[in-house]
């Protein structure tokens, strides 16, 4: 496991830092940032899902713009769909 501060292990929703405080700053400290598989009772063998948000990075929502169909593209060019088509074949 990585090292994490401990911003993230609160950010996380992480049991341990945020209910035994005091204790988990020393558990932190001690295992140098490694708490989770270290020195947790939450962890569960990675069942944890403080410990899933922390290790496993998150995905970027991909944002797509919606795309404009063959028939809308050939009705506002006023081209045939069959010429829509070969146009998006070769800039594919």
């Amino acid at each position: 496991m990585n090292k994490y501060p401990l911003g993230e292990y609160l950010f996380s929703g992480c049991e341990f830092a945020n209910t035994g405080k005091q204790a988990f700053v020393f558990v932190w400290a001690a295992t140098d940032g490694k708490v989770c598989d270290t020195g947790c009772a939450w962890f569960d063998g990675g069942k944890c899902a403080a410990y899933r948000k922390l290790t496993i990075p998150a995905k970027p929502a991909a944002q797509q713009e919606p795309q404009e169909t063959v028939r809308e593209t050939a009705a506002r060019l006023g081209i045939s769909i069959s010429e829509v088509r070969r146009r998006r074949r070769q800039t594919a």
